[in-house]
């Protein structure tokens, strides 16, 4: 982890937008709609959510919006990370091995300092603020009336909620979200202060030559035990992973007693 900066790898460079927002734009419903569209999902997937974390997700609209994130919904949130690799890896996971061309990936940065200074400044709230970064207080007490207020104001947060489901913890996750709902997400990053300086927002662009590197960075990534297996705890990350696997499985040659390549 990279203290101060936050990171999320993309497979092109095109401008970011949440799942929610192109739900959105592929209905052709205008943003001004997305407040009340969001409440009726989330009382939606409330009342019929039946996993063993129901009471957690029946109290916390936060983890509630997670949950829903990771499992295909379309939300609000986007899925950051503290680790610089874990971004690599999502940057470049659908790459071919195959391809003999060179082909581009994209890392994108920002400076946790500072969204947390100038969302400060933009809610205009040290109380709520504060509130939403204690422990005892991140809540709906706290998300509500600075996520989902009426008197909507402009800006982006780092945030999580206060219950971690596994996926989120292992993949070091923290969700960028935006205070705006009927805006999009780079309106709100917008009315940020000084957003446009290099030492906030950095992109990084990731020159893949050939298969050959790929292969190199896929096994780098490996080694650290960044793979669907491990980022997607259960059957569909180990199904993934085998796909992953093709290339390696061919590698390996003819399968010898007592001697696992993957290991």
């Amino acid at each position: 982890m990279v203290p101060g900066w936050i990171f999320r790898g993309q497979s092109c460079d095109e401008r970011i937008k949440s799942s929610f927002e192109r739900a959105l734009d592929s209905y052709g419903i205008p943003y001004s709609d997305a407040p009340e569209i969001e409440e009726y999902m989330i009382r939606d997937f409330k009342r019929k959510y039946e996993g063993i974390d129901f009471e957690i997700v029946s109290k916390d609209t936060f983890y509630c919006l997670s949950l829903m994130q990771h499992y295909g919904c379309p939300t609000r949130l986007l899925d950051w990370t503290y680790s610089p690799y874990m971004a690599a890896f999502f940057a470049v996971e659908n790459m071919s091995l195959e391809k003999k061309a060179e082909r581009n990936a994209f890392v994108f940065c920002l400076n946790h300092k500072w969204i947390n200074k100038s969302a400060r400044s933009n809610i205009n709230n040290d109380e709520l603020f504060n509130m939403r970064f204690c422990d005892k207080t991140m809540t709906d007490d706290s998300f509500i009336p600075l996520y989902m207020d009426k008197k909507r104001k402009s800006f982006i947060l780092a945030d999580n909620p206060y219950q971690l489901h596994r996926r989120l913890s292992i993949q070091k996750g923290v969700f960028v979200i935006q205070g705006d709902i009927s805006l999009s997400i780079l309106e709100n990053i917008d009315s940020m202060k000084d957003w446009k300086s290099p030492k906030n927002i950095i992109k990084f662009k990731l020159r893949i030559k050939n298969g050959d590197e790929l292969d190199r960075v896929y096994e780098d990534l490996r080694l650290m035990n960044i793979t669907h297996e491990s980022l997607f705890p259960g059957l569909d990350g180990f199904s993934k992973s085998r796909k992953q696997n093709l290339y390696w499985y061919r590698k390996a040659g003819p399968i010898k007693d007592n001697i696992d390549p993957f290991i």
